[in-house]
């Protein structure tokens, strides 16, 4: 049972992005900085991707914190030493 009415939750819900994330805007940096040719959002793939590496035939799609429940400013001391 949600404990906000369904007008409530249609507001909250309809304040969560669904592009341009921070995680996202963290990959797309990432990829300019090492000089990675990518395409953002691809519309010519099913499902439209997060990130496209057309010449490459890859895509790539970046599910945020908001649905899995973590958040990228906890895990980021975890990844430095692997990465």
């Amino acid at each position: 049972m949600d404990k906000f009415s369904k007008a409530k939750r249609s507001e909250i819900m309809s304040r969560v992005k669904g592009k341009n994330t921070s995680i996202e805007k963290l990959v797309f940096s990432h990829l300019r900085k090492r000089g990675v040719h990518h395409q953002r959002h691809y519309k010519n793939a099913p499902g439209s991707p997060d990130v496209a590496l057309p010449s490459k035939m890859r895509a790539v799609f970046i599910e945020g914190g908001f649905w899995h429940g973590w958040h990228y400013e906890a895990l980021k001391p975890r990844l430095k030493p692997y990465w």
